[in-house]
């Protein structure tokens, strides 16, 4: 018997196949991302606590101390980047945001910088000054 009259005729294409085609790979697609999300929930995993943040404003007046002499008892303050405090004013003096002493402001040595005495406390270069609140 002829291979022709057990497989049958060949049928004429109408452009389906390719339709079909798209149709199964959605659906195949569809399926895998389906059973992918449909596994067992995954266990939360524990965040560390969030660590706090020293929120400063903008228009803040914040020196850095440059130089310090413990023998008379005076620091230099940088400016650079802030206001400049009045002379006469006091200023806190902060190491790692703790309040460790107390300045109180003299002349301007230069456009950014000035003197201020130490009225307690035992600054190191790197401390933070900045005006007490009132």
């Amino acid at each position: 018997m002829p291979l022709v009259k057990l497989l049958g005729a060949p049928k004429p294409s109408t452009g389906n196949g390719r339709r079909t085609f798209i149709i199964l790979a959605t659906v195949v697609s569809l399926a895998a991302t389906s059973a992918c999300r449909s596994g067992a929930p995954s266990p939360k995993k524990s965040s560390p606590a969030p660590t706090p943040v020293r929120m400063e404003p903008l228009d803040a007046s914040v020196g850095r101390v440059v130089t310090v002499n413990p023998t008379l008892r005076f620091v230099v303050v940088d400016f650079s980047l802030s206001r400049m405090p009045q002379p006469g004013d006091r200023l806190e003096l902060s190491r790692a945001g703790t309040v460790i002493g107390e300045l109180k402001t003299g002349y301007h040595a230069r456009a950014n910088t000035l003197i201020a005495d130490i009225l307690s406390g035992t600054p190191e270069v790197g401390d933070e000054a900045r005006p007490v609140r009132p």
